[in-house]
């Protein structure tokens, strides 16, 4: 049972739901008062602002402006810094934008309760236009009751309350708000802190929902900001303002390049580091990569060469870099003999993830990274796999909650696979799964973005990984099934001919040989046992894969 002596920490916002009568406003207030959060009732909220009665708005104004104006308020109030308990009108819960901001921005609670009480306690109050306005009360309550249910229970917690004591009420709720944090790991996000163990080299991954100020150790005496021009349009100032708030002194200069993998190359980075050079810097100067993939690639490499290694510090804005290149250290730049063909490994000294970053992807380019998240599942997790199949709606509005979750398993699961082989030497390969086919994609498309981008090219890359693992009969069919039916309930492609475009097999193959993990003449790949149980192929003949390439399941 609940004891009086345990306080419990709010970690999100809390709402209730339920039919009129279901004595939400009193436990809202009540819960508040023992959590010690501030209180909102959404009908009193409209009342003040609208200066005027819930029935009077529904006489002079009309249910479809209240309607409107509920949306508005709970937006509002989802918005707030501090956390509280919300109250919400009978019908707040059945519009789906409420609902799925609710679901984004808090924790709702079902309070349910008798038709037979609700009834006894509101049949002559007067304070109830949709119901004082029906012929029969009791049979509008049951059909209002039929309609919200389905919708009422997909709330995250249910509480029966037929006339049970408050303070039992409130006993119950917060245990059942504990629970759930536990059970789903909930919590606020910027709390959120991966760690990424290399001894001496270990450094933090830290998920927050938004930009907090970021701490530059005293002794840093120099700033080096590089990101892209689209980027620095959005986020440099922000970033600007939240290092140099505490040191009004510390010189930050920012360094902006051409946003795309043209920029990914030797020439540019010998241009960043000259351009470094010439503020002077020392080993106490640090790095700071504002951006998405390439930002964060070509910022390490030149940390790594810059007075033989200086500090630097991730801060991915996209998904694709969040998950993938911006944890393990990893550095590099493009050779026109292949991708990444020139870098070294210099791990960050910390990594700064900002889940509202994300906000500003389009569609395209948040499915590119979603193909990233997907192969942590493939290749270690097969139940992730299972909660991205479950979540395909929550992923697809970018709900807060899943993507801390999803973010935070795949940095898991990298970074645990990163400390066990810094170097790839070994099952860090793993992590290639869908690149070998994915970059000889790229290569043979001369990495033209507008063609296919990245993630994209590592979508269709698992798909013909996994399709050439049944050929080899390592992995049953059903697993490629699996993959292929969860890229296109995301709208992802799974072939090159979804995206009309043709590169002959031999071509492909001809690209496969720039691929880093390749043995003498041969070709490695990473390939499947079964969904979660990924292996390294090593020793693949050319005319294997042309056969597979050339067969009915490629």
């Amino acid at each position: 049972m609940w004891s009086k002596d345990r306080i419990t920490i709010l970690k999100s916002h809390i709402v209730l739901v339920g039919m009129p009568g279901s004595g939400k406003s009193l436990t809202g207030k009540k819960l508040a008062s023992r959590l010690n959060v501030p209180f909102f009732d959404t009908d009193t909220e409209i009342e003040k602002r609208v200066n005027m009665s819930i029935p009077n708005i529904f006489k002079y104004k009309g249910e479809s402006f209240f309607r409107n104006y509920e949306e508005k308020i709970i937006k509002e109030l989802l918005l707030k810094d501090v956390y509280s308990v919300i109250s919400t009108g009978g019908g707040a819960f059945v519009s789906k934008i409420s609902r799925d901001r609710i679901k984004s921005k808090a924790i709702s609670v079902w309070i349910n309760v008798d038709l037979n009480i609700i009834f006894e306690r509101i049949q002559f109050k007067k304070n109830r236009p949709l119901l004082e306005n029906s012929d029969n009360k009791r049979k509008y309550l049951q059909k209002t009751f039929n309609i919200r249910y389905p919708i009422y229970k997909s709330a995250d917690i249910k509480i029966n309350n037929n006339n049970i004591p408050i303070q039992y009420v409130i006993d119950y709720i917060v245990d059942l708000i504990d629970n759930y944090y536990k059970k789903k790991q909930f919590f606020k996000v910027m709390n959120n802190i991966v760690p990424v163990e290399l001894g001496k080299r270990s450094y933090n991954i830290n998920i927050s929902d938004k930009l907090q100020n970021i701490n530059i150790k005293s002794d840093v005496d120099k700033v080096f900001i590089l990101t892209d021009d689209i980027v620095s349009k959005i986020y440099l100032q922000q970033i600007e303002s939240s290092i140099t708030q505490n040191n009004k002194k510390l010189l930050c200069q920012s360094i902006i390049i051409e946003n795309g993998e043209q920029s990914k190359n030797i020439i540019k980075a010998g241009e960043i580091i000259e351009e470094i050079l010439s503020y002077k810097p020392t080993r106490k100067s640090i790095l700071i990569a504002l951006g998405g993939g390439v930002v964060g690639d070509i910022t390490g490499f030149v940390a790594s060469t810059i007075l033989r290694g200086i500090d630097f510090i991730q801060i991915p804005t996209t998904l694709l870099s969040q998950v993938d290149s911006s944890v393990g250290g990893k550095t590099g730049v493009n050779s026109k003999y292949g991708k990444n063909l020139i870098g070294a490994f210099h791990q960050p000294i910390a990594v700064y993830i900002y889940l509202d970053m994300l906000h500003s992807l389009n569609q395209r380019e948040f499915n590119s990274g979603y193909a990233e998240v997907l192969k942590y599942a493939m290749i270690r997790k097969k139940d992730f796999f299972e909660q991205l199949n479950n979540n395909i709606d929550l992923i697809k509005q970018r709900d807060l909650k899943i993507l801390s979750s999803i973010i935070s398993t795949s940095c898991k699961t990298k970074a645990t696979i990163v400390s066990e082989d810094e170097k790839e030497s070994g099952n860090r390969a793993l992590l290639n799964f869908g690149h070998t086919f994915g970059h000889a994609i790229e290569g043979a498309l001369q990495y033209n973005k507008e063609v296919i981008n990245h993630g994209e090219a590592v979508a269709i890359g698992m798909v013909m990984a996994t399709a050439f693992s049944v050929y080899l009969k390592y992995c049953k069919i059903d697993v490629l099934n699996q993959l292929k039916a969860h890229l296109m309930s995301m709208g992802i492609a799974t072939q090159l001919q979804d995206m009309n475009i043709n590169i002959s097999n031999e071509d492909l193959v001809k690209y496969m040989h720039s691929d880093k993990k390749k043995l003498g003449n041969n070709l490695t790949f990473i390939l499947l046992n079964d969904l979660g149980d990924a292996f390294i192929a090593k020793n693949i003949a050319d005319n294997v894969v042309l056969d597979f390439l050339n067969s009915e399941l490629c």
